[in-house]
């Protein structure tokens, strides 16, 4: 039985890599999308800004599920970022790596931001806010990835990038 359940957990840890792989491929398949909208797109870009919090969602949820070994339901993307924080607190063995601080900031902003558009449906983004959801997207794909993978991407654009020179904004 516990070799079975051992198993399931491997398969399921590497479908959860796979499928984080897959997401990074596509948000750069995005990332070309977005570099031909024009700025009077907002409501495309409007679409793909929430496509990519769920996608940012969908990975911390995965972290939490493989790391923590549980199917916790957290109410709003904030408690996903504490309980991550309290799992490398807790679990630091399992974990290879810090949340990069930038990183980290971006998470809580995209909580505000979510928050908004759950109380203002009407909410539209900017195409530039979009392209700094998809880098955020992007960036945690990457450090899921890192953490939940020994083996490395072949890519350039693998980790974190510091965005500091390109403010968030609230647009």
């Amino acid at each position: 039985m516990a070799l079975a359940s051992f198993s399931s957990n491997k398969d399921r840890e590497k479908e959860n890599l796979s499928q984080i792989k897959d997401t990074l491929e596509q948000l750069n398949t995005t990332r070309t999308t977005l570099l031909e909208f024009q700025d009077s797109d907002i409501d495309s870009a409007t679409q793909y800004g929430r496509d990519l919090m769920l996608i940012t969602t969908d990975i911390l949820l995965r972290v939490i599920k493989q790391i923590g070994q549980t199917n916790v339901q957290t109410p709003t993307f904030e408690s996903i970022i504490a309980y991550i924080r309290s799992l490398i607190h807790t679990r630091s063995a399992h974990m290879r790596q810090t949340i990069p601080g930038p990183l980290l900031i971006a998470w809580y902003e995209l909580s505000q931001l979510i928050s908004s558009m759950q109380n203002e449906p009407e909410l539209k983004i900017t195409i530039k806010k979009t392209r700094q959801l998809l880098d955020i997207a992007y960036d945690t794909a990457a450090w899921a990835y890192k953490h939940l993978s020994s083996e490395r991407l072949n890519t350039e654009h693998i980790g974190f990038i510091d965005r500091n020179s390109t403010p968030y904004t609230y647009e």
